[in-house]
């Protein structure tokens, strides 16, 4: 049987590096996530050997020179990781599996890497704690014994100002623990919510700097140790203004984006905060979001345009934003449909900048969704916008098999045939 498995994934990794982003999302996702989804050991050998995978084509695109082998090198990896996301989201048992096998598995320590054992419990412990239902705290001790794992505990003293006049921080030492497992995305993530989600923010500082210097250092690992404590600096400040929650005003604004400018898992942790701050009906229901809003829809449109992977967070707080149902008081409705317009340029100008497919496919999966209600004007709003986009000024009319596909599928949903033959606009 595992021969057969074998053969079959090898037969299915075959296809990836010459297979566009359509076929790979389409086609070979669903694949993949039935062959190596199953069971465990499945998960935990299919991640085994994309990570492989994916440090020998890094390997051959640094010696050839070729991009060829980084882009394959960025889909296995891309793979690797959206199986992980598949998994963790499932009910079934051992879905973190990988980090007990010591997430890529290379090194002279064979897979399970029984060094570093510990701390892949203590990982385990977080991801347990972050993944259940409602709001729990993670641990200080957990997120302190992290960093401390991978040599972090100078640069943290240096951001609660002892090691002032020391000498700097200068990387972590020979030995660490593989950074794969920082970079595993339901970790990320706990580590995220745990410094910028308002319902699950840390309220002990040096908490939230281990959190803020596990996440700098494993986005510019590879950096120089100067850009890491950067990275780390950038995180810290913007917590601290993220803090002020319904506080945050136009001058944070400014302060933020600066440091999202400079580093993509910056404006991730702030797009982490907008969406808490969205999901809070004590904020929500009252006049202040009306004011608030507006600040998340610039944070977000900068996103957009200076983080193009990120596009897909921006997503999901669009979608939040547009599914809130506010108890409206005189006047007040005006101004909400106003923000979910806003929200909808903005998924207009993904469009336009390449992101199709996936957010049709998401405003389509809204229409179906009881918990909606979208008003059909709205409906018709972002219909509009598409059209604005997939009409060029050329009267040669050329689409992509994929944006046809997406389209007619948008068109036949009962909602937008409802939407665009109701004669009513004012209702």
């Amino acid at each position: 049987i595992f021969e057969v498995y074998t053969n079959t994934l090898q037969y299915s990794l075959a296809k990836v590096p010459t297979a566009n982003h359509f076929e790979i999302s389409a086609d070979w996702m669903p694949r993949l996530v039935r062959l190596c989804c199953s069971t465990d050991y499945m998960f935990g050998f299919s991640q085994l050997v994309l990570g492989r995978l994916e440090k020998r084509f890094e390997a051959d695109g640094v010696e050839k020179g070729i991009g060829m082998f980084t882009q394959c090198a960025r889909k296995v990896k891309r793979l690797r990781q959206e199986l992980a996301i598949t998994v963790s989201k499932s009910e079934k048992a051992g879905a973190d599996v990988t980090l007990l096998l010591g997430a890529n598995g290379a090194g002279k320590d064979g897979i399970m890497k029984e060094r570093h054992g510990t701390i892949r419990k203590t990982a385990m412990e977080v991801l347990k704690i972050s993944s259940k239902k409602g709001s729990h705290l993670i641990p200080g001790n957990l997120l302190e014994s992290l960093a401390k794992s991978y040599c972090l505990m100078p640069l943290i003293d240096e951001l609660e100002g002892k090691a002032k006049g020391a000498a700097k921080w200068e990387g972590t030492i020979n030995g660490a623990p593989d950074i794969e497992l920082l970079r595993y995305p339901q970790l990320t993530e706990a580590l995220l919510k745990s410094s910028f989600r308002a319902s699950q923010r840390n309220p002990e500082p040096k908490v939230k700097m281990a959190a803020c210097a596990l996440l700098g250092y494993a986005s510019t690992k590879e950096c120089r140790p100067e850009i890491t404590i950067d990275c780390v600096e950038a995180l810290w400040e913007s917590c601290l203004l993220c803090e002020a929650d319904t506080k945050f005003g136009q001058q944070s604004k400014d302060r933020l984006m600066k440091n999202m400018e400079k580093h993509p898992i910056v404006s991730a942790a702030a797009l982490m905060w907008c969406r808490s701050q969205v999901a809070n009906p004590t904020l929500t229901n009252t006049a202040l979001y009306l004011t608030m809003a507006p600040l998340y829809i610039d944070l977000c449109g900068f996103v957009i345009q200076e983080h193009p992977l990120l596009r897909t967070c921006c997503l999901d707080l669009l979608m939040d934003m547009i599914r809130v149902n506010r108890k409206e008081e005189k006047g007040g409705i005006e101004s909400a449909i106003r923000i979910k317009k806003l929200a909808f340029d903005l998924m207009v100008e993904m469009i336009r900048r390449g992101f199709i497919t996936e957010t049709i496919a998401r405003f389509i999966e809204e229409l179906d969704g009881a918990a909606t209600k979208m008003d059909l004007s709205l409906v018709r709003y972002f219909l509009s916008g598409i059209l604005t986009v997939a009409m060029p000024k050329e009267t040669k009319l050329v689409f992509s098999l994929e944006f046809v596909a997406t389209m007619k599928q948008l068109l036949l949903h009962h909602r937008v045939k409802a939407a665009v033959m109701n004669l009513n606009f004012e209702k």
